[in-house]
């Protein structure tokens, strides 16, 4: 196995790299079930024992196993700029690089593994029981012909690579916001007041401790409809950023609707071009 991570400098981190299976682990495995099916095979003719055929059965599925990934069919890994890919016998999971954080080597029955925390695993229950385990509420099924340490290294500075492009996606978007949020205050009334909670102007505006978000509030004291009174904020904007991403929606949610009584909530995701619109219920 080897130790090397790419050199920044060279221009390595972000560029696409693809990683199959260690083949020397899976081939010890192989040879090692193979050993373990042979022996269930001679309990099996000499005294046709039930441990001999589960002996048997479970070794021929490791060394199944082990075959695919020797073979390529197995376990993939596929690294590039935004994100990374994860295949594991035929399935795909792609994971943005700024929606995890943190990977690291853990040992759990002497074996190592890369952990890592998940923007979306963030208050589950499946997360919290990783978590407990492996102190990472996700983790990568392989080591890829790399030490643990090493893939670990690597992929923290793929992170960190992305996460500095994804502020400047962010930083460009929120300008883009900004002046369509501008516009559309301008085409209402013109009564209502963009708060801008990226700028100093704006620092006061939420608790000390209100987390990474929103990037905008609209304030428009309209009138009462129906008999009501209006919300004071009439519009709260969530342009995703790699610290926002981590704010669970329900908690967005429970804070837009409920502590700033805002009458909708939209989320822009800078990245992937996409917006979604929530009313208040």
């Amino acid at each position: 196995m080897t130790t090397d991570v790419p050199d920044d400098s060279a221009g390595a981190i972000g560029a696409r790299r693809e990683f199959h299976a260690g083949k020397r682990k899976w081939s010890w495995v192989f040879v090692i079930a193979m050993v373990f099916v042979a022996l269930g095979v001679w309990m099996i003719v000499a005294e046709n024992t039930i441990f001999g055929w589960i002996a048997t059965g479970f070794f021929a599925a490791v060394a199944l196993v082990a075959g695919l990934q020797l073979v390529g069919a197995g376990s993939r890994l596929v690294l590039e700029r935004d994100r990374f890919e994860l295949t594991n016998f035929g399935r795909r999971t792609p994971e943005r690089w700024d929606e995890v954080a943190n990977f690291a080597v853990y040992r759990v029955s002497g074996q190592e593994f890369v952990g890592y925390d998940r923007a979306r695993d963030v208050e589950t229950h499946q997360g919290a029981m990783n978590r407990a385990i492996s102190g990472r509420s996700a983790s990568l099924p392989d080591s890829f012909g790399l030490e643990p340490e090493a893939l670990a290294a690597l992929m923290n500075a793929y992170r960190e690579a992305a996460v500095a492009h994804s502020w400047a996606e962010t930083d460009r978007a929120v300008d883009r916001v900004r002046e369509q949020l501008k516009n559309e205050i301008a085409e209402r009334d013109g009564t209502a007041r963009l708060i801008d909670l990226t700028a100093k102007d704006g620092s006061e505006a939420l608790p000390e401790d209100w987390p990474l978000w929103p990037t905008f509030l609209v304030i428009e004291p309209g009138k009462p409809p129906d008999g009501e009174p209006p919300p004071d904020v009439y519009l709260c904007v969530d342009v995703l950023d790699p610290g926002s991403r981590w704010v669970p929606l329900a908690d967005k949610r429970a804070q837009a609707f409920g502590d700033l009584r805002a009458a909708e909530l939209r989320i822009i995701d800078p990245v992937m071009g996409e917006m979604q619109r929530i009313e208040a219920p």
